[in-house]
């Protein structure tokens, strides 16, 4: 039986299409596929001799044995032994032309041996005096000019003016130079810039082919301005594991290699070497260095293409500087190789970026500690050389955390970012100076400061002066600025901080033509996609920068203007945002660039379909299902649904609303002498957990109290003594605010003590429920599942803990064992107001609770019931307060309001650690405010013998409801404003404050235009403390809702009753029902005297049968006396 020939892979082709796995035409001297897709063809490999069949062969590639040494030859310079994986990726890293440029052929190697794990990597050759010639020699010297990124259509005029013509006020401006910085970032992508940087000679379209010949010249050309950043997550860092430096590590995969869905413009070819050399050696440093350097700009750039050539050169010009740089540049790629594989932190990890982070710590706090020089431009060289290591640890937060625990490196760098600036420190620094003259570094920081805004509602670091000329804005729409990096286009950074600054200065009062000026700026800004192989990846960039345009049209008018999710401006650019994203395919790209924007449109996406669609994106990245981080993601995720489904909901709705589209702008709670606010007094009725997650809220919800929050909520986790991960994230939170001048100093003893005895107490709970479950003892099984669902819960472990209380039900053996796991399953979710989940814990603890009761009042001998029958009455309240909370969660509020008004005071066990009494006032009074009748509000609220209790713990809840029981509104409006500080930082009142505030407004104003025929309209505002205007919107919003029976008299101000008046029609009822009275007793007189005169018909017999034993006498007799 013959054997099937097997597929042999033709060996076939060039370097460039073997190495993307695509068919080569064989066309010389270059394919035509590579010419076709935009980039530099390899070459083919020489033909060996003819095989047996006379046919020619060529070679396949060979790969170098491990430890091979190659001689590597440089013009002008003696030889040097450098152990690479080819000829080729020696000859690469040998290109000397930005070694010379930095002039650093002089700089002494440090000795090897400083950190020792690398010290086994022979030093690369030094910089030699004479440059090497360029990669591919046949480009055209014409060509040099031409600045690729700068390259635009048609829809711009060419004749632009060179960028250094921007006119500076400070005649100190520095200019981009390769010296710079001695210390170039590794991660540094500064554009490139040329001597006379004109527009007019880029042409306005390129060709395919042409994409090379463009780009080529400036491989090696391009400033060495720095970028670096930090890492703030070190919640789980020990001060052992920092100072260890792991060694370099490549374990290859299938998943290593970039298929063309993962590198589409081929960054992975232009960085990398082809064919892939050997991981094990320990001579191929350099390549895998590239191609996790390469891994990670097609991960986090925007467009990869437009700087993997000047990333390839500065990673060779530090790979190549000294010992001390080239163990830099490896420990950042063993940081992206890690993160790369799995987006959280692990201990490999985690002790790379803790070396990282405090190295960028210690360079901020040495400039710091020096005194500013004298002269402007001799502090600034010293103040950039600190951001070298900054912003590289910023790019990598960027990628693997998320943006709120930045806050901390951008409050550290703040100060000398100001130095760095070469604007006096009476003037403001200029923001489209930055964009446009500014080396990476600046550009990034701005950047960054302008997008936490954004996301997170605090105020900007500095104020930007934003001023720009006509011909400013225009070179800020041709050059790129950060395009590249982030997908925002620069005339969008300067008009977010325009709003920013605005919004500071002016809050929602702003002059309507500034809102009109910005609106105009939005609109008009153009921008093009790029130079771009891939014709899909075009499409994907300009999407990203759509919808940017129409996060910045939500920004502005919720922000600025203070409109809400439900004006038709906010809702046209939410519908043009959900369309765009609709129209691209789901993924990294562009999903992972739209992060940012689809966090700030999907707080005003009212419908359903449309907050869905975002959610998918956003969870379906990866970063934000694994970051692990409490970001703007988690935020939105736990928040989100607390406001419901507004679609088809108008602002300022009535009762038959279910839910009021709220104003969802930044929050920013004001607490002053109008609104008061005790955060000590508020925070002494709770504790723990409860106690935590309010302060947390707190802190986000009020820049006022914020630093007092966070530092109340910093004792609490320290006193709990549980979760060191959580205080380590809140200390960095304190230290990042701004008006804080003494930080707190993390103690890491104690973080080192309590996370110890967690993990033996872990160890040990773990080792019992393993022992119990082998030994079928179901009662210790049962309690062991308790316990570790109590031990996770005091991490904050939710869904662990939880796990734990339903695998507990299965060992359970009695109804009274089941409902003790309901119970504390219910308590759980109470905690972290899972309203969803609540209902049906509760129903599984009420069946659980009747089954108890049942068999324990079957086994009761009368003697000790008591305490048993006490237990399931308290476990009963307690799952009637968890119904009332997740009803008021929900916006049930009716259902809520019954629910609380019937409580028993027997929660004591809850109180503290879930609610306060104060809450169960405050709920219970408002929800039974707004939605129950003057009479049930009397007889269930005023008159409750239980919840009388709850309501003299709050005093101002007693004066609410006498001055509503008096028709007192004007006084109730006013307490209810007062107290709307309190109200608001309620974290289960917070999402429906509003809401109920303008039920209880609408229900008063029916109560009282209910007796008048007409009213004027000025005596319901004298009446109710409310201008004019607001009464006169609040009545005809009610009569189109036919909630009032009226008309509005619009030139008059009077509202006139369309209906009969009540007292009249009562007058009326009364005289009719007593003229009926009147005739029946006059027929009655009638039968009476029939009946006396012996005229009445008598029954038969029969009849009589049927109706009994009673006569027919005494029947209408009996009819008689019982009318009367």
């Amino acid at each position: 039986m013959s054997t099937p020939r097997m597929n042999i892979r033709s060996i076939n082709g060039c370097y460039t299409c073997k190495n993307r796995k695509k068919k080569c035409d064989e066309t010389y001297p270059e394919c035509k596929r590579c010419v076709a897709m935009g980039i530099a063809c390899g070459g083919y490999p020489p033909l060996e001799n003819p095989d047996s069949r006379g046919v020619m062969r060529r070679a396949r590639p060979i790969l170098p044995k491990r430890g091979t040494t190659f001689k590597v030859v440089t013009p002008g310079s003696s030889r040097h032994s450098v152990s690479h994986a080819s000829a080729s990726t020696s000859s690469q890293a040998a290109t000397g032309q930005s070694q010379t440029a930095n002039g650093e052929k002089n700089r002494p190697i440090e000795p090897p041996g400083q950190i020792m794990t690398f010290s086994q990597f022979p030093d690369p050759p030094q910089a030699h005096s004479a440059p090497l010639p360029p990669l591919n020699t046949a480009r055209s010297v014409a060509t040099q000019l031409i600045v690729p990124t700068q390259s635009r259509n048609a829809l711009y005029n060419v004749g632009m003016p060179p960028a250094d013509s921007f006119a500076s006020p400070n005649p100190h401006l520095p200019t981009s130079s390769p010296n710079s910085s001695t210390g170039a970032s590794s991660l540094e992508l500064g554009l490139p810039r040329t001597a006379n940087n004109r527009l007019g000679e880029v042409p306005a379209y390129l060709a395919p082919g042409q994409m090379d010949s463009v780009r080529g010249p400036f491989e090696h050309s391009w400033n060495k301005s720095s970028v670096s950043a930090q890492s703030s997550s070190l919640g789980s860092l020990s001060t052992g594991s920092s100072r260890s430096l792991p060694s370099l590590s490549f374990s290859p995969s299938e998943e290593d290699e970039a298929s063309d869905d993962e590198d589409p413009e081929g960054v992975a070819q232009v960085m990398c070497i082809a064919p892939t050399p050997d991981p094990h050696a320990q001579s191929n440093t350099l390549p895998f260095v590239l191609q996790s350097y390469a891994r990670w700009a097609n991960f986090s750039v925007f467009e990869p293409s437009r700087i993997a050539y000047q990333l390839k050169d500065n990673i060779l010009n530090r790979f190549s500087c000294s010992q001390t740089s080239r163990n830099r540049v490896i420990l950042i790629a063993n940081a992206i190789t890690a993160i790369g594989r799995d987006a959280k932190f692990n201990a490999r990890s985690t002790s790379i970026v803790a070396m990282l982070y405090d190295e960028a710590q210690q360079s901020i706090a040495h400039v710091t500690s020096l005194q500013p020089a004298p002269r402007r431009e001799l502090d600034i060289p010293l103040a950039s050389k600190a951001f070298d290591h900054l912003l590289e640890m910023l790019l990598l937060q960027c990628w693997a955390i998320g943006p709120r625990n930045l806050m901390g490196l951008m409050h550290a760098a703040a100060p000398v970012f100001r130095r760095a600036c070469p604007e006096p420190p009476e003037q403001l620094v200029s923001l489209p100076r930055i964009l446009l003259e500014s080396e990476f570094h600046l550009r990034q920081f701005v950047e960054s400061d302008v997008l936490l805004t954004l996301v997170s509602g605090r105020s900007m670091f500095f104020r930007y002066d934003v001023s720009f000329t006509e011909e400013t804005w225009g070179r800020i729409a041709l050059e790129d600025g950060l395009q590249w990096l982030r997908g925002l286009p620069g005339q969008f950074l300067i008009l977010l901080a325009w709003i920013n600054r605005l919004c500071e200065e002016f809050g929602t009062s702003v002059d309507p033509q500034l809102v009109a000026a910005v609106e105009t700026r939005v609109r008009d800004a153009r921008f093009i996609p790029g130079i771009s192989s891939d014709p899909i990846l075009t499409v994907r960039r300009l999407a990203v920068k759509e919808c940017w345009r129409q996060t910045v049209y939500v920004y502005l008018y919720m922000a600025l203007c203070g409109a809400g999710a439900d004006d038709p401006r906010v809702a046209r650019a939410v519908k043009a945002f959900t369309r765009i994203i609709n129209g691209v395919k789901p993924g990294h790209n562009p999903d992972n660039f739209l992060l940012i924007p689809m966090h700030v449109v999907g707080v005003a996406a009212r419908r359903r379909h449309d907050r869905d669609s975002i959610r998918r994106r956003i969870f379906g990245l990866q970063k934000g299902a694994n970051s692990g981080s409490v970001g703007m993601e988690g935020l939105y995720a736990d928040y989100q649904d607390a406001y419901g489904d507004m679609e088809g909901v108008v602002s300022n709705a009535g009762p038959s609303t279910s839910i009021e589209a709220q104003k969802l702008v930044k929050r920013n709670i004001i607490v002053d002498d109008q609104h008061p606010f005790d955060l000590d007094l508020y925070i002494a009725s709770y504790k723990g957990q409860a106690a935590i997650k309010r302060l947390r809220f707190i802190a986000a919800s009020s820049t006022t109290l914020q630093a007092d929050a966070l530092r109340l909520a910093i004792e609490q986790v320290k006193a709990a003594n549980v979760d060191v991960n959580l205080y380590h994230q809140l200390v960095t939170e304190y230290n990042a605010l701004p008006s804080v001048h003494k930080q707190i100093t993390i103690d890491q003893d104690w973080m080192a003590k309590v996370k110890a005895t967690k993990d033996a107490e872990g160890d040990r709970l773990q080792v019992e429920l393993k022992t119990y479950t082998t030994n079928l003892i179901k009662e210790s099984t049962r309690m062991a599942y308790r316990d570790l669902g109590n031990f996770f819960r005091s991490l904050g472990d939710t869904g662990n803990a939880l796990k734990h209380y339903s695998k507990g039900r299965e060992s359970c053996t009695t109804a009274g064992h089941v409902l003790q796991m309901n119970m504390a399953a219910v308590e759980l979710l109470v905690e972290q107001l899972n309203f969803a989940q609540i209902y049906s814990y509760v129903f599984k603890a009420e069946s659980a609770l009747e089954s108890a009761s049942t068999v324990g009042a079957g086994a009761s001998s009368g003697k000790g019931t008591d305490k048993p029958d006490a237990e399931y009455e308290r476990a009963r309240s307690k799952l009637q307060l968890a119904s009332g909370i997740a009803q008021l969660g929900q916006g049930n509020f009716q259902k809520a309001a019954w629910t609380f008004l019937k409580l028993e005071k027997n929660v004591d066990d809850w109180l503290g650690t879930l609610v306060a009494p104060a809450d169960i006032a405050i709920y219970g009074t408002l929800a039974a405010l707004a939605t129950l009748s003057r009479s049930q509000i009397k007889a269930s609220v005023v008159e409750s013998d239980t919840f009388t209790y709850f309501i003299e713990q709050e005093p101002y809840i007693r004066e609410i409801i006498d001055a509503y029981t008096a028709n007192n509104f004007k006084v109730v409006l006013e307490l209810l404003d007062r107290h709307s500080s309190r109200h608001a930082l309620d974290i289960v009142l917070a999402p429906h404050i509003n809401l109920l505030t303008s039920l209880i407004r609408d229900r008063a104003l029916i109560l009282y235009t209910t007796p008048f025929t007409s009213i004027r309209l000025q005596r319901l505002a004298d009446a109710f403390g409310l201008s004019l205007s607001d009464v006169e919107a609040h009545i005809v919003r009610l009569v189109r809702e036919g909630q009032v029976k009226g008309r509005v008299d619009a030139s008059e101000k009077v509202l006139i009753a369309t209906q009969v008046d009540p007292r009249a029609e009562l007058f009326h009822r009364a005289l009719k029902a007593g003229a009926e009275n009147e005739a029946t007793a006059r027929k009655l007189i009638l039968r009476m005297k029939l009946i006396q005169n012996d005229l009445v018909v008598k029954m038969s017999k029969s009849q009589q049968q049927r109706a009994g034993a009673s006569t027919a006498q005494d029947e209408e007799m009996g009819g008689i006396i019982e009318v009367q």
